[in-house]
């Protein structure tokens, strides 16, 4: 068993096995962000607007007035997903018919979470028995972006059309995906269109805490643009210099306990790297309350270079004492009765040493991964 034992203290503290986990844990780490970024990843908040129907089921369509709705979006004089700022160049049409509704009425449409910097005059034309109505219109908008994923996150990139001048007893603005169009002159740097999405339907807000049967209700029409990221250029600004500065600690595990400055060198510098560059990357992060796949990651790296650096001072601080005996020490060594004491306080220290390090990759891998995964 004693035989056992000294050989995985040996494997533990040889230079080809730390290296072989350190190079190791390193390609699982890449892997784990290879696969996040090529899977679609949206967790922004999608409105569920009701069904169509009235209390006794009847289809709302066939008993109100339904204008057909489109939008194509011209082209993005601002894409700010970091700060959560966008202004679109867009043209709405609406396909209606003029004596069941006015155009006044129809003109006066608006965008929720955003407003309407520039309207033009209505494009009218006669289609068949309908007009169709065209607006160009200048938008600033928010969305309800969810940034947990970031830097590695895509966005479902959602523009509401709403009319709160009328009820959905009185016009329901449908929608379909192929009335969504984009320009195929866009580019958003970054950025690329997956897919297009629209629904339809009906949005009621509660007028009364206590009362369900005092709400207001309007017709809305939504236009989605799943958007993911062409590349990892953020993701490697981010996290390339924090895992090359935590990497300086696990290094510092390589060296033995008698290079105490070596050791606490090397630990220190990735602790102050990890510290300052945080400053640094802040800048490129979202303003949100709730902590990112960025914030977790640099967390964990964070707290493990503080654990190996606190090793190290305990190291330093009892090979020290063994180096300059004090009274206590030597107390100690003479019950003892064996000059061999400092030798396996030595040994001991380098196995907590090589636990430390399997520890540390292992755990911290394990977290990392389910950080970028979950």
């Amino acid at each position: 068993m004693e035989k056992i034992l000294r050989k995985i203290n040996l494997l533990m503290s040889s230079l080809k096995f730390k290296s072989f986990i350190v190079l190791f844990i390193s390609i699982l780490i890449i892997s784990f962000f290879l696969f996040g970024i090529r899977e679609f990843q949206s967790n922004d908040l999608q409105i569920k607007l009701q069904p169509l129907l009235f209390k006794d089921k009847k289809d709302l369509i066939s008993v109100t007035v339904n204008v057909n709705t489109g939008l194509l979006i011209k082209n993005f004089p601002q894409f700010n997903v970091i700060e959560n700022k966008f202004v679109v160049d867009m043209l709405v049409w609406f396909k209606f018919d003029p004596e069941e509704i006015s155009i006044s009425t129809i003109e006066k449409f608006s965008f929720e979470n955003g407003k309407i910097t520039y309207r033009s005059t209505p494009d009218i034309k006669n289609v068949d028995d309908k007009i169709l109505v065209k607006y160009n219109v200048l938008a600033e908008l928010n969305c309800n972006l969810d940034y947990h994923k970031f830097p590695i996150e895509d966005h479902a990139f959602s523009i509401i059309l709403v009319n709160n001048f009328v009820t959905p007893n009185e016009v329901i603005l449908n929608v379909i995906t192929s009335d969504f169009v984009i320009s195929q002159d866009i580019f958003i740097p970054g950025w690329k269109v997956k897919s297009l999405n629209t629904s339809f339907g009906i949005d009621e807000d509660p007028l009364n805490q206590l009362d369900s049967t005092k709400k207001t209700a309007h017709p809305k029409a939504i236009f989605i643009m799943n958007l993911e990221k062409t590349g990892a250029r953020k993701a490697f600004i981010i996290f390339l210099p924090i895992f090359i500065a935590f990497f300086f600690a696990l290094l510092s595990l390589f060296l033995p306990a008698q290079n105490s400055s070596g050791r606490s060198k090397l630990a220190a510098s990735s602790v102050a790297a990890l510290l300052t560059y945080r400053f640094i990357i802040e800048g490129m992060m979202p303003k949100v309350g709730y902590f990112t796949t960025a914030d977790l990651v640099y967390g964990v790296l964070l707290t493990f270079a503080f654990i190996i650096l606190f090793l190290h001072v305990v190291i330093t601080k009892i090979f020290n004492d063994l180096s300059n005996p004090t009274i206590e020490v030597e107390d100690k060594i003479k019950l003892s009765k064996t000059k061999s004491a400092a030798i396996k306080i030595i040994n001991q220290l380098h196995l907590a040493r090589d636990i430390l390090f399997i520890l540390t990759s292992v755990i911290s891998t394990i977290l990392i991964g389910y950080f970028i995964l979950m």
